[in-house]
């Protein structure tokens, strides 16, 4: 309409249409758009480049933004590099995997004069979580508060995914209660994280106080279980069917079902947990995870991942046997039917011969 009437778009305008762009995560039509908009007589300034790379980094390509970002540095008197365009240099090195990287643009940024703000110091203190790099995270995170910035809840979970990558459970505990004393009021993703720590390395011989903290955290999370990640459910339902609470074990998978996949990692210890005196919610648990496996569409499943939900699944059976649980005809059909349309007919045969061995027949 601006073209019609004669009159063409100003950089603002540009600017605008290149930040709506990157708000709807069109990255390459952002792209393609500033492409056309540098065939104009209007000159790009520091807005546009920042939009243009964080568009770059988004699309992973690097070598594009950092291109963009030298000549910037190289145009200082039209488009100089400010404090937003330095914090997506540190962002993109640290996606990239060149973690010593970001550490050196942070530098540039000071020796420039520009001082970072918060979001600057998270970036970086992330760049060296996501590596488990525990003891620089700390010390930038020490520095951000040294200059006087108090963090904000991203700061304290990028510190606490710190420690959990690297493996130390006592500091991100103590991260995660100095988030309370603070007033900064833990996140899902903040739980999540100490949880998985936490189950991870968790002894089932361990201290009541230690196992009391993890209940803490359970009883955090309820009633509705906002678990992020299919790791964290696994290592969660291996806890509280440790724990003995096959109530909220079923609860909890019922809760999750329709977000992930149920793993062939905790499968097998899923239902041993429920089985001591539970014999009618094994069978139930079973029939779930076989009803979730049988509303997927085979074509959509790569056979390997039939075949290793078979061997679970007789993983399950010769535990139920030893145990005294004696599975039912239903559910060796059922395990016979998943057999012969995913696993194939070497599988299925396997099934026919414990049937055989159990005298149930043929099916």
């Amino acid at each position: 309409m601006m073209t019609e009437n004669g009159v063409g778009p100003d950089l603002v305008t540009h600017n605008i249409v290149l930040s709506a762009f990157k708000s709807g995560a069109q990255y390459l039509k952002a792209v393609s758009y500033f492409q056309l908009m540098i065939g104009t007589d209007i000159r790009p300034d520091t807005t546009t480049h920042n939009i243009v790379i964080h568009c770059l980094i988004k699309l992973q390509q690097y070598a594009q933004a950092i291109e963009m970002f030298n000549s910037m540095r190289e145009k200082r008197s039209e488009c100089k590099p400010d404090i937003v365009t330095f914090t997506s240099l540190i962002h993109l090195y640290s996606v990239s995997g060149q973690i010593d990287h970001c550490k050196a643009v942070f530098n540039t940024m000071l020796g420039e004069g520009l001082k970072p703000n918060i979001v600057t110091y998270n970036s970086l203190i992330g760049a060296y979580a996501s590596h488990g790099m525990s003891e620089e995270a700390q010390s930038i995170f020490s520095e951000m508060k040294k200059n006087g910035f108090r963090p904000d809840v991203v700061s304290y979970t990028s510190l606490l995914n710190a420690y959990g990558r690297s493996e130390q459970p006592k500091k991100a505990r103590e991260v995660f209660h100095l988030m309370k004393r603070n007033n900064c009021k833990p996140n899902v993703r903040d739980i999540s994280i100490l949880l998985s720590l936490r189950l991870k390395l968790f002894n089932f011989d361990c201290r009541l106080r230690d196992w009391r903290t993890t209940t803490k955290l359970v009883k955090m999370m309820e009633p509705s279980f906002p678990i992020i990640s299919v790791g964290v459910l696994n290592q969660l339902l291996l806890f509280i069917g440790k724990s003995g609470k096959i109530e909220t074990m079923m609860m909890l998978n019922s809760e999750n079902c329709d977000k992930f996949l149920p793993s062939s990692i905790s499968f097998a210890d899923f239902l041993k947990n429920s089985g001591n005196g539970w014999r009618n919610q094994c069978v139930h648990l079973f029939d779930c995870f076989e009803e979730s496996f049988g509303c997927w569409k085979l074509e959509e499943i790569y056979r390997g991942n039939h075949i290793k939900l078979f061997n679970i699944f007789m993983q399950v059976l010769g535990w139920m046997e030893d145990a005294g649980i004696h599975p039912s005809f239903e559910m060796y059909r059922r395990i016979l039917h998943f057999a012969q349309n995913g696993s194939g007919a070497e599988y299925a045969a396997v099934i026919q011969e414990r049937v055989s061995k159990l005298s149930l027949g043929n099916f």
